[in-house]
């Protein structure tokens, strides 16, 4: 979190984590302006599917770097993934066809792409 760029706007979005809800956690989210959403007790699938896409874009993206250099070249990083993920990447859930056409077409995913 260290530059100059803003995160005012952000939402930082956790389950209830001793680490997401520890006093020095909070503070440093609300000195940065970044809002804090905390999912429901033992409700796991209150955000399955950004749980899901969030793994498999550390996996692909975070887990196989070191360290990102600094916050430029992490959004740039993570960014080209998510054009290859909603651009390029078969999904089985609609037929193996990249989700942005599909959204695109207007059609029913797996039905009129």
């Amino acid at each position: 979190m260290r530059g100059s760029t803003s995160l005012k706007g952000l939402i930082h979005h956790s389950d209830r984590g001793i680490q997401y809800c520890c006093d020095v956690y909070v503070q440093m989210l609300r000195e940065h302006d970044i809002s804090i959403s905390i999912a429901e007790d033992h409700k796991s699938t209150d955000n399955a599917v950004t749980g899901r896409v969030n793994g498999i874009i550390k996996t692909a993206c975070v887990y196989c770097q070191r360290l990102f250099s600094d916050m430029d070249r992490a959004r740039s990083v993570i960014g080209r993934y998510i054009r290859f993920y909603n651009g390029h990447r078969p999904h089985i859930s609609i037929e193996y066809k990249p989700p942005s056409p599909v959204h695109q077409g207007g059609g029913r995913p797996g039905k009129d792409v």
